[in-house]
């Protein structure tokens, strides 16, 4: 799932944004404080998941330590870092 976020045009002055779906097109949210917050909003799907690898991971981690196999746990967190990094540069509009 794929958000995208974008300045309405002529509400400029208002800072109005449409956060949309980039597969069926349908809005999801009107952000009226800047294209800022709508490029959080847009990120939320991909923050959620990050945010649920990294929870996954951190129990691999656990499981992996009482049984003193941590490389396999270790990299699995690495993998997971990068969606979390590219998750993060969304949200900051990088």
């Amino acid at each position: 799932m794929t958000w995208i976020c974008k300045p309405v045009a002529g509400h400029e002055k208002h800072g109005a944004s449409v956060v949309y779906s980039e597969e069926t097109g349908d809005t999801i949210a009107l952000v009226y404080d800047g294209e800022r917050h709508g490029e959080v909003v847009a990120a939320a799907p991909e923050l959620l998941e990050a945010l649920q690898n990294l929870e996954d991971a951190a129990a691999l981690i656990e499981e992996r330590w009482e049984s003193g196999d941590l490389a396999d746990a270790v990299r699995s967190l690495l993998v997971d870092r990068d969606s979390t990094r590219a998750a993060i540069a969304k949200a900051k509009g990088e």
